[in-house]
């Protein structure tokens, strides 16, 4: 060991150094003890001058096994009595030393390190030892002031616990809104997101494009610079580069470095960034990884697309569906991929392969919402046919089938604290369900605010759901721009939960409301898009 020692560098080696001296006794114990004075005795002669130990000490070391009497007796049980502490500076010292001990075959050395020794890892923490040396040293300076912090009375506790109190029990003011309106899209916005980090927006469209744009100054992420573009036949004339009759076939064939400069100027300007092409039919869902690095998109092509947001480029194309795929959802950390689909079936995604792991079949009708479990071993799919299930990974099992809705469902959002699952359906109904009781704790319907009944076009539909990171408030978004924050007590027990909108908030008459979501940063980030019609 202390040959292994040796090999480790600083301070791993000089911290576990201190390991020597207390195996190196506990061993001559041992050894006495079990194999004879004569073999203690010529361990302790090879090893005793490693330590550099006191005559005195060494002496009193050599009886301890040489000797039978009560004195020696005495040290042996003080000895074995406690345990020695040695302290490290991290984690990864201690990680170091128990990787040599599964590695190495001696149990005596094991028995010994667990019986009789404690190894604990500071991670860099000052021991509060030393926080009152030098404490008592600035005391005793001449002419430092010594400052006490008395503890406060029970009144003053009291009265600090009740403006907590009555703080927690005002009403919660409701969350902002960050609108991103879309205008002038005149080949058809299909679907929206924006990344979790708040910094890149991203649409798709009716001709199978799908366009980035940065929500900051800067690109987030480092692209080519004087890359070649080059413009499709199929491509419409973009509305910010109007072409002059006669010349289109001219600018169509403008060199790189020209397209290059447009791109700049359009960084510089805020507007598109990145035109992402290679879908053959309209995008219908995306969802942006956890790092904000790529892109999922799906589309009617029944494909997956993965993109690099770096470069623009399409970096995977997954096949499976045999119909066009309408919803897909990341996972927490980016373990897995669902998307659900036209074939009546949800499917199970790793990106590292181009196939699916898992099939989700039993739906009657069109998948059209998924959403991961936080634990991620568990998968909810909304469908056409007014049902919601709630799949196990492992097996793509069915546990629970949810009915209780009358129109198709649209969008679900798992509660952070994984006991609720909200369910919105077409009407702008949403259902809130214990997933352990399999029953529905709250039915929140959509408000009438008018006379004349639901909008037509279904512009009352749910289009997203988000909840708090306490569970205990849920963000309704419609398709009609309606965004209601609704308070849930779901602490009741034998009957349902109590719910109180806390705010509402419309994103105005004119939009269709594509996406919506609550971040980390408190607010919600919504994206909308001006009605054709208006």
């Amino acid at each position: 060991m202390k040959a292994w020692m040796m090999e480790a560098s600083e301070p791993c080696r000089s911290e576990l150094s201190q390991l020597l001296f207390p195996l190196f006794v506990h061993i001559y114990l041992e050894l006495g003890a079990s194999s004879g004075k004569s073999a203690a005795s010529n361990f302790f002669n090879k090893n005793c001058q490693v330590f550099r130990v006191n005559r005195e000490y060494e002496l009193t070391l050599r009886q301890l096994v040489s000797t039978t009497g009560d004195a020696s007796q005495t040290v042996i049980r003080c000895l074995k009595s406690g345990k020695y502490l040695v302290h490290v500076s991290d984690s990864s010292t201690l990680q170091y030393l128990l990787r040599y001990l599964r590695s190495g075959n001696n149990p005596t050395l094991l028995q010994i390190m667990s019986r009789y020794i404690d190894v604990e890892a500071d991670d860099g923490l000052v021991p509060s030892v030393l926080f009152s040396e030098n404490k008592e040293k600035e005391e005793e300076k001449p002419g430092a002031c010594s400052t006490s912090v008395r503890d406060c009375s029970a009144e003053q506790l009291a009265a600090v616990e009740a403006v907590i109190s009555n703080t927690r029990q005002l009403p919660h003011p409701g969350y902002s809104v960050a609108l991103y309106s879309v205008l002038n899209a005149h080949n058809g916005v299909c679907c929206a997101s924006i990344s979790p980090q708040v910094d890149i927006l991203a649409c798709g469209f009716e001709d199978s494009v799908v366009k980035v744009w940065s929500l900051t100054p800067h690109w987030p992420h480092t692209s080519q610079q004087n890359k070649a573009t080059t413009y499709l036949s199929c491509d419409e004339i973009r509305i910010d580069e109007p072409v002059k009759d006669g010349n289109f076939k001219e600018e169509s064939s403008a060199s790189g470095t020209a397209t290059s400069s447009s791109r700049s100027r359009k960084q510089a300007s805020g507007g598109e960034v990145l035109s992402l092409r290679g879908h053959s039919g309209p995008v219908f869902d995306m969802d942006f990884t956890s790092s904000s690095s790529h892109l999922v998109t799906v589309s009617e092509d029944t494909y997956m697309r993965l993109w690099n947001l770096s470069d623009g480029e399409c970096v995977a194309k997954y096949s499976g569906h045999n119909y066009p795929v309408f919803r897909v959802t990341n996972s927490a950390r980016d373990l897995h991929v669902a998307t659900g689909s036209a074939d009546l079936t949800a499917r199970l995604w790793n990106l590292e392969y181009l196939h699916p792991l898992r099939v989700f079949a039993g739906h009657t009708a069109s998948v059209n919402a998924v959403a991961f479990h936080s634990n991620c071993s568990y998968l909810a799919t909304g469908s056409w046919d007014h049902s919601v299930r709630l799949w196990q990974i492992t097996d793509a099992c069915a546990v629970r089938i949810f009915l209780h809705h009358t129109a198709p469902v649209t969008s679900l959002a798992f509660s952070p604290n994984g006991r609720l699952l909200a369910s919105g359906s077409c009407d702008g109904s949403v259902a809130v369900w214990d997933l352990s009781a399999g029953k529905v704790i709250a039915d929140i319907s959509y408000p009438n605010t008018s006379d004349a009944g639901p909008s037509a076009g279904n512009c009352e539909s749910v289009v997203a759901l988000s909840w708090s990171l306490d569970s205990l408030l849920l963000v309704i978004s419609s398709m009609d721009g309606l965004v209601r924050t609704i308070a849930i007590d779901a602490d009741t027990s034998d009957r349902e939960a109590e719910t109180s909108e806390v705010h509402s908030v419309t994103c105005g008459v004119d939009a269709t409301l594509l996406h919506a979501a609550l971040t980390k940063h408190n607010f919600i980030a919504a994206v909308a898009v001006q009605r054709p019609d208006r």
